[in-house]
């Protein structure tokens, strides 16, 4: 039973490998519980990106009000619900006596008024906490009800606390409204949960790892990309002691899997607008590593393209991706993927002949938006044959260019992959001319150097 005067907040004890970003969050819930407790109840709404430990932080503090006498009833949404009305709600609240009518055509208001009277017999005996995960997963029924619960917590003969997840990030295809969309701010308490920092990320590294190297503690802080779930899951593939020297660049590499899956999930959950712009950019990226110089025009343009994205929300994209840490500024400026490694697992169970053909969209959309040569060949080195006249002839353009600017092995590659391309026969032999006497000079070269191997 409550005390008459207000409760003081008894900490919302979390596990101790949980990071810094998410004390915040679950001192809110702390009050949420207490005042609860008190006899007032209340709309607790915590918001986040897919990843940052939304669903830790609610369960911790559903054990903590279990432990402090609340009665407690959760209830975790997931995308199969959709199709069916008040799952998440009787999810909730168990089987509720004549809350399931067969068919479509059963009145929702009727169900709803029977829902709530069930749920104020729960609230009979003690305060009560309601914790529901993922509301933006719910279906439409069980989201109007909850909504209409938020906006009626004083009208239960026992204080009841609302503590609502919801995911909150931006994604190519644009969102509905939130759950406190319809609300007034009075009634809700909302908190935002951070990506990690990176001294947060490294102390949870450092905690499994206290022996590693400092490199290779920066390298999973930059693979984790500064989301809770995939550090977690690359420390759990990696396992202690970690066994691999160097942070490996391939999912491959990587057992049980556990990084890529999460990765997986992380797209799943973006939808598939965001999953088609996000491998786009890792294919690209692929590409701008091949060879030195310039990339050519910032992405969105060319992603927005190639994918039939609206321009605005891919820029926008990057930008929101920047700020959380998936996404870093290369050299160049151009966004890029925070590790290699994450860049890897975005493309994981990709075909390679999808990869191919969206390299040469990709350099054929290059090409006529003014591109630079060799940027535009540098997607052409992975893209396999691409059968068309332009394609040998910016191959040979760019290993011009590499030759005047001393790139004598960015220009080999580009002539061997030109070779790829139907040519006529006067032309594959001047090709091949050039080809054998770049490849002397670079042995004549090599032969020079003191102490490098002869071939």
């Amino acid at each position: 039973m409550p005390d008459s005067q207000c409760e003081q907040p008894q900490p919302v004890r979390l596990r101790p490998d949980q990071p810094a970003e998410h004390r915040e969050a679950a001192a809110l819930l702390a009050a949420g519980i207490a005042r609860a407790r008190s006899g007032t109840g209340g709309l607790v709404l915590l918001r986040g990106a897919t990843g940052t430990g939304r669903t830790t932080v609610v369960e911790a503090a559903a054990e903590a009000a279990a432990a402090q006498g609340m009665r407690v009833l959760r209830s975790r949404c997931s995308p199969g619900w959709s199709a069916e009305p008040f799952a998440a709600v009787l999810q909730l609240l168990g089987p509720v006596p004549g809350s399931v009518q067969p068919g479509p055509t059963g009145d929702e208001r009727e169900r709803a008024a029977l829902l709530w009277r069930a749920l104020r017999a729960y609230a009979g005996d003690s305060p009560l906490l309601l914790a529901v995960d993922d509301v933006h997963l719910a279906d439409g029924p069980s989201h109007r009800w909850l909504v209409e619960a938020a906006r009626h917590v004083d009208r239960l003969p026992r204080p009841m606390l609302l503590a609502v997840t919801e995911r909150s990030q931006y994604d190519i295809d644009p969102p509905g409204p939130g759950f406190a969309h319809t609300l007034s701010p009075a009634l809700v308490d909302t908190h935002t949960l951070a990506p990690l920092t990176p001294d947060s990320a490294t102390r949870l590294v450092r905690a499994e790892h206290p022996t590693a190297p400092a490199a290779w503690i920066e390298s999973c802080v930059r693979a984790g990309a500064g989301s809770p779930l995939l550090l977690r899951a690359l420390l759990d593939d990696l396992g202690a002691p970690a066994p691999h020297p160097t942070l490996p660049e391939s999912s491959a590499a990587l057992y049980p899997g556990s990084y890529p899956a999460a990765v997986r999930w992380w797209l799943d959950s973006a939808g598939s607008g965001t999953t088609d712009v996000a491998r786009a950019l890792a294919v690209l990226e692929e590409g701008w590593d091949r060879t030195a110089g310039d990339p050519g025009e910032p992405p969105a343009g060319l992603l927005a393209e190639l994918t039939g994205a609206d321009p605005a929300r891919v820029a926008g994209w990057l930008t929101a991706m920047t700020g959380l840490g998936l996404l870093r500024p290369g050299p160049d400026g151009h966004p890029r993927y925070a590790h290699p490694l994450l860049r890897d697992a975005v493309l994981t169970g990709v075909p390679d002949t999808r990869r191919r053909a969206l390299r040469r969209a990709a350099a054929e959309a290059m090409l006529h938006r003014g591109a630079p040569t060799r940027a535009v060949a540098r997607q052409l080195l992975l893209s396999g044959p691409v059968g068309a006249p332009w394609a040998p002839a910016v191959l040979r353009d760019a290993a011009s260019l590499a030759l005047r600017d001393g790139g004598s092995d960015d220009a080999v590659a580009f002539l061997r992959r030109s070779l790829e391309e139907p040519l006529p026969d006067e032309h594959r032999q001047r090709v091949l001319t050039e080809l054998g006497s770049l490849e002397c000079a670079g042995r004549e070269s090599s032969a020079g150097i003191p102490g490098s191997p002869r071939r």
